[in-house]
């Protein structure tokens, strides 16, 4: 059984001559686990704890084999808008929810929820579910458990957002 123990990077697209292990979200949220990749055999992920897989990451073992990680087709709840404003209003409300999101262009995906699916149906969005690879931003990961430069650039981001200074209290 093959163990992969590091991320050697992420190419962004799929490499079509190497192995590969297709996994859902919540499976690339863990850092250690078995695997079947695709070519039939068993794997083992030990990733460093805290890890997280992203789709088309290359995990390579101790003896130098290489497998990409892909995102497995989901069930998704897709919510479409027709203009800024009520999508802006939408992603706000699901983000002050803490629900990840898979942003693009007047259109967001999440995971199957009742609750979140009523809400943009209240603002005005079109909601329905559909089969397709959800890989939400990273922004909501960077919390407690995301590495010190992530937080760090959090941080930075939040201050510079606002206005880049700092009010000094006497």
């Amino acid at each position: 059984m093959l163990k992969f123990v590091m991320i050697s990077g992420n190419s962004g697209q799929r490499e079509t001559q190497m192995r590969f292990a297709v996994l859902s979200n919540a499976k690339r949220q863990i850092a250690r686990q078995k695997t079947t990749l695709s070519d039939g055999s068993e794997a083992l992920i030990a990733l460093r704890r805290g890890t997280v897989m992203r789709p088309f990451d290359i995990l390579e073992s101790s003896d130098g084999a290489r497998v990409q990680v892909l995102a497995e087709s989901e069930e998704v709840s897709m919510a479409r808008a027709a203009d800024w404003q009520t999508f802006a209003m939408a992603c706000y409300a699901l983000g002050c929810l803490k629900i990840p999101l898979q942003i693009s262009s007047l259109s967001c995906a999440f995971l199957p929820n009742l609750a979140a699916e009523r809400l943009c149906a209240h603002l005005g969005l079109e909601v329905c579910r559909e089969f397709r690879a959800f890989m939400p931003g990273r922004v909501w990961q960077a919390g407690m458990f995301a590495k010190t430069s992530e937080r760090a650039s959090a941080r930075r981001h939040h201050f510079l957002a606002w206005g880049g200074r700092r009010e000094r209290h006497a």
